[in-house]
């Protein structure tokens, strides 16, 4: 009796953990922030397939409006003069390519483009992704120290930021999910 109770436990918790981290990844996924940095990135995706200057520009702003609004869009290349600066300018652009040093976040959204059909959506995909795996190791790890620690989920999703990190086109949530995936490995290792 006592391991039947202790199974439906284990299924119940599993149960809402998979329930929660599904309910981050729909709503990171529907609802996605479309920052600044989804230009930048996407850009950065266009030159590791080799586009250069005005190439990269054009791939860059035409794969960001097909994923944003028009409204969006605007704000994205009009709203300050550091941004007006950047969509006239396909060398100010380019020289952005700090952003390329994120290699893991760019070919994860490059691949994730071949089912979103732009790389800015595939930024949103990554980061909701991660987002998702974060809260699904979190609560692992939690629930293996203490049953009851899940029930503070919903309280540390809120403080660490991690559901806002999952809409941004950021790699912050997948530096998250890494950092929890080294944290489990490590607590999963025979002492």
């Amino acid at each position: 009796m006592l391991q039947v109770m202790s199974r439906r436990n284990l299924s119940l918790r599993w149960g809402c953990l998979l329930l929660c981290a599904a309910a981050l990844l729909g709503y990171a996924g529907l609802n996605p922030r479309h920052n600044w940095d989804m230009v930048a990135y996407a850009a950065a995706g266009y030159s590791y397939l080799g586009l250069k200057g005005a190439e990269l520009h054009r791939a860059a702003y035409d794969d960001v409006r097909a994923a944003a609004s028009a409204e969006r869009f605007k704000a994205l290349t009009e709203r300050s003069r550091f941004q007006r600066t950047l969509y006239a300018d396909p060398v100010a652009l380019e020289q952005r390519s700090h952003y390329r040093t994120r290699v893991a976040y760019v070919l994860l959204a490059l691949a994730a483009s071949l089912f979103t059909a732009t790389v800015s959506a595939g930024t949103v995909a990554v980061s909701a992704g991660a987002g998702a795996a974060a809260l699904l190791l979190a609560g692992a790890l939690a629930a293996q120290a203490r049953p009851w620690a899940l029930l503070l989920l919903p309280l540390a999703l809120a403080a660490t930021g991690l559901g806002e990190a999952a809409r941004l086109s950021t790699p912050d949530a997948l530096a998250a999910m890494t950092a929890l995936c080294i944290v489990a490995r490590a607590c999963a290792a025979p002492a």
